[in-house]
């Protein structure tokens, strides 16, 4: 087999696009005109089956029969599309354009009821959704959202004629209890498409390819701005695969990679801070002297990849195999990390074990506008986002970030209806605090309304210190501002935070003091079991958490109490009693004594049956020499034992 020109491939398809109307009709063509080029991979029968662009294409027309046949509203407005990333996502978006309708990519991860606001702001009668939402919209046109073709749609004819729409609506991520919905056409997502030939020119590395095939995990939402035009336009238009997720729990996501050679994953900071928080859990869990050969380890594959990026970036995935391939496997090529500050370890774990983590910017309203896209990880390692794409200007304005070009959205319809015609040669202020270096390259700092006012009265931007620091033991954290002082709140789980208190309590320390060292004075510190931010949510909005403690619904407790009760426990616990119940249960479940978590329960959380019970009882009979109840009520986790055998459970 003739090994593909992918260079000339491109520059064709940019041809194509430049010499077109730039509608996206015309994008629809040039993307799905690539016959045999394999668009997506799903499993079936236990075995990966392709689905070339042209089965998508034909797949699209059926769907566009069936959606003609069931939508009842009129041509040319908009319809609202509730679903989660799939072939059948895909196949609805064009479908509706393609029939003369209006498609707005509704959030998912929003609350429903703001969804529903956003719906009639928008005029809409009808949602096609892939979960049941009939309570909340008049009309819903259920889709089952697999990953795979529909039996039903692949019995219809294909659609024998279109009428074509040209333009879709998307709204921000109402981090601020707000939201806009912003309007494209085919001519501003031509112009981010064409932003990809400025990428090309400064980084080869995009188009790599593992083993002959470049394959994108769909893993940002395609409602997002940044999941619609960098994970799917840009690689769609050029015939690449997409491989998508049954759901989005992190085992899922990592095995999914692995299984299907995933080489390119765009993610938001949540995602690769929780990688790089794992990596450092792994490391800070060996002894001293296999930590101390970790660390230098992955010093020297970062320098090493400085020196030769290329060849050292080959060698590290031979180097780094064992870490890899307990992550996202050996695969992987290209990674980008957009939507908010990523933190200066989390870069730096991610380049040093051979996963190229690039920082990108962009918003709804103006799309993706930069990205840093030098080959040595120490640039990458900075945190700048790079410079500005050909199509887009950038200014900065009392620290503020002004932006201005094609690509940006036409039209910004605000919560109360409020239509805001855009104009492309006018400044706009995008509420982002930026500098730039003497050589053109710009650093995302923050969000202006995010400013605060520190101890000594100077201006500090969280953003900044949440760069700087990077918890592990937490669930969620953020640095803001309560009761008019900068302040640390950290979720704890509720589930294992006993066990887990002293390396809770020694890492908030340890943060104190690099935060101190770097200036930054943190004047009083929080902890709480509620969750400060929905499970979905990308970041913790200060906003939200703001709204969250005035409504009591995030209970604040102070860490320092928190401290003096693990310090006055550890003194009352007989740590000889307790760590012989552990090694039991560990005997008994097969489980390492380590991974326990003293108030996990036997049945539930730690998977043991009852014939594991019944041989855990005579154990601890036989250690303790003492009789066991088997009613004994709370006598199903270590703790529980521990305070029965104690005396304090008679």
């Amino acid at each position: 087999m003739k090994k593909e020109n992918i260079p000339q491939y491109i520059k064709r398809k940019f041809n194509s696009l430049a010499s077109s109307n730039q509608t996206l009709e015309s994008i629809y063509k040039i993307t799905f005109d690539q016959q045999d080029r394999i668009f997506c991979e799903y499993l079936e029968n236990f075995i990966i089956q392709n689905f070339t662009y042209s089965d998508c294409a034909k797949y699209i027309q059926k769907f566009a029969t069936f959606l003609n046949n069931n939508l009842k509203d009129e041509k040319h407005n908009y319809v609202g599309l509730l679903m989660d990333n799939s072939l059948n996502w895909v196949a609805v978006f064009w479908a509706l354009l393609m029939i003369g309708y209006k498609p707005f990519l509704l959030n998912k991860k929003m609350p429903i009821e703001m969804v529903k606001e956003m719906a009639k702001t928008m005029n809409i009668n009808t949602v096609v959704a892939d979960s049941h939402v009939e309570k909340v919209f008049k009309n819903v046109l259920f889709i089952n959202n697999e990953n795979k073709p529909l039996s039903e749609i692949v019995k219809l004819s294909p659609l024998d004629k279109c009428e074509w729409e040209d333009e879709l609506a998307l709204s921000t991520t109402a981090t601020t209890l707000s939201y806009k919905i912003c309007v494209f056409s085919g001519k501003e997502l031509s112009a981010q498409l064409g932003n990809a030939k400025f990428i090309l020119a400064n980084n080869k590395m995009v188009i790599e390819h593992y083993n002959g095939r470049l394959k994108v995990l769909a893993f940002l939402p395609f409602y997002h701005i940044f999941g619609l035009i960098a994970a799917y336009f840009w690689f769609s238009l050029f015939g690449r695969t997409f491989v998508f997720l049954k759901d989005y729990s992190s085992e899922t996501i990592l095995k999914t990679c692995q299984r299907y050679k995933v080489t390119h994953i765009f993610g938001v900071p949540l995602l690769w801070d929780t990688i790089a928080r794992e990596i450092k859990k792994e490391i800070d869990s060996l002894p001293s002297k296999d930590k101390k050969k970790a660390i230098k380890g992955l010093n020297f594959t970062y320098h090493f990849q400085n020196f030769f990026p290329n060849y050292a970036r080959h060698r590290c995935r031979k180097l780094l195999a064992r870490i890899q391939n307990k992550l996202f496997g050996g695969s992987v090529i290209f990674c980008v990390s957009g939507g908010g500050p990523v933190t200066n370890e989390t870069l730096y774990l991610l380049n040093a074990i051979g996963y190229p983590l690039y920082n990108g910017y962009g918003s709804t309203e103006i799309g993706i506008t930069s990205v840093e896209l030098r080959s040595k990880p120490k640039y990458r390692c900075l945190g700048t986002i790079g410079k500005p794409f050909s199509t887009i200007k950038y200014r900065i304005e009392d620290d503020e970030l002004l932006v201005k070009g094609s690509s940006i959205c036409h039209k910004i319809i605000s919560r109360d209806g409020q239509i805001e015609i855009v104009n492309k040669d006018e400044w706009h202020r995008t509420n982002d605090l930026v500098k730039v270096d003497n050589k053109g390259y710009y650093y995302l700092l923050g969000r202006k309304d995010d400013v605060c006012i520190g101890k000594n009265g100077e201006k500090i931007n969280p953003d900044e210190i949440e760069k700087i620091v990077l918890l592990t033991s937490a669930v969620r954290y953020c640095f803001t501002t309560y009761e008019n002082k900068l302040t640390l709140v950290i979720q704890i789980s509720r589930n294992n935070y006993t066990i887990k208190a002293q390396s809770i309590i020694n890492e908030v320390n340890n943060c104190l003091i690099t935060l101190g060292k770097s200036g930054y004075q943190i004047e009083q510190v929080y902890y709480t079991f509620d969750d400060i931010a929905s499970k979905e949510a990308i970041k913790v909005s200060r906003t939200i958490l703001d709204v969250l403690i005035e409504k009591g619904k995030a209970h604040l407790h102070s860490f320092l109490e928190f401290s003096k009760s693990v310090e006055e426990n550890k003194e009352n616990v007989n740590e000889d009693v307790m760590d012989r119940i552990t090694k039991i249960f560990g005997e008994v479940l097969n489980k390492d004594p380590k991974t326990i978590d003293i108030n996990a329960d036997f049945f539930f959380d730690l998977g043991g049956t009852s014939l594991d019970y019944m041989t855990l009882l005579p154990k601890l009979e036989q250690e303790f020499e003492m009789n066991i109840s088997l009613g004994k009520e709370g006598c199903s986790t270590i703790n529980g034992f521990y305070e029965y055998i104690m005396g304090k459970g008679n």
